[in-house]
């Protein structure tokens, strides 16, 4: 480990910041008891994912009474970037009920295996089992694997949700009486509105951390928030601070300033030392009296993560084990699907596995949080979208299975989102920034199945336009369908208005702050 990082961690320690997330201070007693293990996982596809050519718009335009929302406007808005408006039946993709790509011949195959033939082939209308309903909506044939999901009532999509302050009309941007977020098309700016959840300027915390600190839970080796992504403001609160780890679970130390030291401090030499319990150090009582039941955690978890199960005996559809990617010999993919978010899920269902079972050592309520990078595809977008997609799609439907496995389905939720959507205009082969877009909840408690929320618009320049590049207006919160979550996971009505203080602009009767979610997202706890 290099001098530097060595001290910037130290400091953190001799800062009175816990490693694994809570301040050295006195806990307050919670008036939250739980009996049972719940998590969210909160997944950011990073960069504005194209979330209109993931779900593809289909609905026919004088069968809709949503004006614009259907494949003409889109395809007229898209030209060349349009998904063809090729229905495929998901049945074509399975054997005997499941998903088996080896015996029915690969799904890409037929598209040729160019990487633009296989990304606009065409679409999986999104259909419950046994429903012939017309959602307005298909995925991208890309995805078979959401769209499986999706059938078996695991996955629910929220259409037109957005970064939003309040509600929002092209009138109310027209006349400049619209509250909008500050730089609505920057990524930075907007990845930190949704991870605060609150329009005050810089605000230091996140919406998960301060929901840590309303739960009030008692310290523990893996507090409530942890981090596949770094040090993260949506897990930062006043009093907590997420735990942040690596895929193959190691602990990192989150430093007092809110960075990461990047080596993994997992030598026991240097949390003896550090402890006082080998060699003199400069940390002095301090150190010794208040930091060795820290280090004792770390190896705690340490031992608890060794034993985390695995998935032996597990297959996906084509035939590998749980969490392994396709090659290219298996996809037909012009070049090999990758993905860093299938190693985050993989190491993030363990952790989970880990903390259900160890109630002694893990918070029974946790946010875990995840990124899946280069989504901003304002040129090539044919070659790069096509991968990202399909390694989005095999991610969570591993991650998925993998929790049914474990058993641990009804008890964890996954929320799917990008900081903004693209634009329905292009830039030759590419797409600039956007607004709306969709997001995607997986899970055993979801409501899935479904497609909630209004379609938009997609008019260039109508009423469902920004502008007139066709960044499309969202009709609903991100943090309406993150205060549903919350919600799920047992948030008191009094402290979803603290966590989410935006909330209360889209209340909808009587002041109630539930009133404001998202209904029939989340099934009946």
């Amino acid at each position: 480990m290099k001098r530097r990082h060595f001290l910037a961690s130290s400091a953190a320690l001799a800062s009175g910041v816990h490693p694994f997330g809570n301040k050295l201070i006195a806990q307050p007693s919670s008036h939250y008891q739980f009996n049972d293990y719940r998590a969210m996982v909160v997944v950011l596809l990073g960069g504005g994912n194209d979330a209109y050519n993931m779900l593809v718009p289909i609905g026919d335009e004088t069968a809709t009474a949503q004006s614009g929302s259907g494949y003409g406007s889109y395809s007229q808005a898209r030209k060349d970037l349009s998904v063809k408006n090729n229905a495929i039946d998901l049945d074509s993709f399975r054997s005997d009920g499941r998903l088996d790509f080896a015996s029915m011949g690969n799904p890409y195959t037929g598209s040729g295996f160019a990487n633009e033939n296989v990304y606009l082939h065409g679409h999986i209308p999104l259909a419950a089992k046994g429903s012939n309903a017309n959602t307005g909506l298909g995925f991208n044939s890309l995805m078979p694997e959401l769209a499986d999901l999706y059938q078996d009532g695991s996955l629910a999509v929220v259409s037109n949700s957005g970064a939003l302050i309040e509600p929002v009309t092209r009138n109310m941007i027209d006349r400049n009486t619209a509250k909008l977020p500050n730089f609505l098309f920057a990524h930075d700016h907007q990845t930190a509105f949704l991870s605060s959840a609150d329009a005050v300027a810089n605000s230091r915390t996140g919406w998960a951390g301060r929901m840590a600190d309303s739960l009030g839970l008692p310290t523990k080796p893996m507090p409530v928030g942890v981090s596949f992504a770094g040090v993260s403001k949506m897990l930062t609160g006043i009093d907590t601070r997420p735990l942040v780890l690596g895929k193959s679970l190691n602990i990192e130390f989150s430093a007092a300033n809110g960075s990461a030291a990047p080596e993994h401090i997992m030598r026991r030499e240097m949390l003896l030392a550090l402890s006082g319990q080998s060699g003199d150090t400069i940390f002095g009582e301090r150190i010794r009296n208040q930091q060795a039941q820290q280090y004792d955690d770390v190896l705690t978890l340490n031992s608890a993560f060794r034993r985390a199960p695995n998935f032996s005996g597990t297959q996906d559809p084509y035939g590998n084990e749980y969490f392994k990617s396709p090659n290219t010999a298996q996809t037909q993919l012009a070049s090999p699907v990758t993905s860093s978010l299938m190693g985050q899920l993989e190491a993030i269902a363990k952790a989970i596995a880990v903390a259900a079972e160890n109630p002694e050592s893990a918070n029974q309520r946790q946010v875990y949080f995840a990124v899946m990078p280069d989504f901003d595809t304002h040129s090539g977008q044919a070659d790069r979208h096509v991968k990202l997609l399909r390694g989005l799609s095999l991610s969570l439907w591993h991650f998925q299975k993998g929790l049914e496995h474990l058993g641990l389905s009804n008890n964890v939720t996954t929320s799917v989102f990008s900081e903004m959507g693209r634009s329905l205009t292009c830039n030759y082969d590419g797409t600039d920034h956007g607004w709306g877009a969709h997001q995607l909840v997986m899970g055993g408690a979801v409501n899935g199945g479904q497609r909630i929320g209004d379609l938009a618009d997609l008019r260039v320049g109508g009423a469902g336009d920004h502008s007139s590049k066709g960044r499309v207006i969202p009709s609903t919160s991100v943090d309406q369908i993150h205060a549903s979550i919350a919600n799920w996971m047992g948030l008191s009505d009094q402290d979803l208005a603290s966590v989410f203080p935006l909330l209360k602009n889209f209340q909808t009767e009587n002041n109630q702050m539930s009133s404001a979610l998202v209904n029939g997202l989340m099934q009946a706890s």
